[in-house]
């Protein structure tokens, strides 16, 4: 008879070494280890890869993966609109996007389904920047992933490998991936035709969506000897002096005010409307 303890109920073999001695080994029996599906897909340029892991019973059905850029001409336009407004809820200009439509099939070239969790990594022979994105007015260029949902665009989590918006690499996971739209929005300065008089050269520069109705400024000079203008220009020395005596005292300075340039400037639209 053979007596022992244990915390689980694994395999034991016993080894019988003579008459008087017995020992008890435990056999570990380990456990098969299921590897993840990996499908791979290269475009006909090989301009760009695209790879989909998933566990087995998520792709059971599907022996090829296919990653084509949309065409549809309906679909780039409204997608542009979309993208468009939602720059600009974020303040910014779009730039441009890539997108890209996934297609699984089965091993007689049917479209299969995919129901689960699904990593999805698309990498770039060189590095993607719309040609929107390199001009020199155009700064703090971003790139973000997203998806079409019920509700209209929604953004992936994902990790992007870019350096200045372009983008070289990204990767994330999602639940049966459908599409990949890769968008870039920034901002897109624009410099307002110059008022120039014998004082001063005045330009005005903004972002596109900051003047996105603006198509010029009106200035107007605040001086003394005008009567339109000369109640501001009391308003204005009396607010220097009241600075520059605030100033004084915090700093112990004995500065004045010995003259000053003052400008009234209002943006218009293309009706000369403020």
């Amino acid at each position: 008879t053979v007596e022992f303890e244990a915390d689980s109920f694994s395999p034991y073999v016993v080894t019988y070494l003579s008459e008087a001695e017995e020992t008890v080994e435990e056999v570990a029996v380990e456990e098969p280890v299921v590897e993840d599906v990996v499908l791979t897909y290269t475009s006909e340029d090989e301009a760009y890869t695209a790879t989909v892991t998933a566990a087995p019973e998520v792709l059971e059905n599907v022996t090829a993966f296919e990653a084509v850029p949309v065409t549809d001409e309906e679909k780039i336009t409204a997608l542009t609109e979309q993208l468009t407004a939602k720059a600009a809820e974020a303040q910014k200009t779009s730039l441009g996007f890539e997108n890209y439509e996934f297609k699984f099939l089965d091993a007689e070239g049917n479209e299969a389904v995919v129901e689960g969790k699904v990593k999805v990594s698309l990498s770039f022979a060189e590095a993607r920047l719309p040609e929107a994105a390199t001009a020199e007015n155009v700064d703090a260029v971003d790139a973000a992933l997203l998806e079409t949902a019920e509700e209209g665009l929604e953004e992936i989590n994902g990790l992007i490998s870019a350096e200045a918006g372009a983008v070289k690499e990204v990767v994330y996971t999602t639940e049966a991936p459908e599409e990949l739209i890769l968008a870039w929005s920034g901002d897109v300065y624009r410099t307002l035709p110059n008022y120039e008089d014998d004082d001063v050269v005045i330009t005005l520069a903004g972002t596109e969506y900051a003047l996105q109705n603006v198509v010029g400024f009106n200035v107007t000079p605040i001086k003394e000897d005008n009567e339109e203008t000369k109640e501001q220009y009391a308003e204005v020395a009396k607010q220097l002096e009241e600075k520059i005596a605030e100033e004084n005292e915090a700093k112990e300075e004995e500065k004045e005010v010995v003259g000053f340039l003052a400008y009234d400037i209002t943006l218009v639209d293309a009706e000369g409307k403020e």
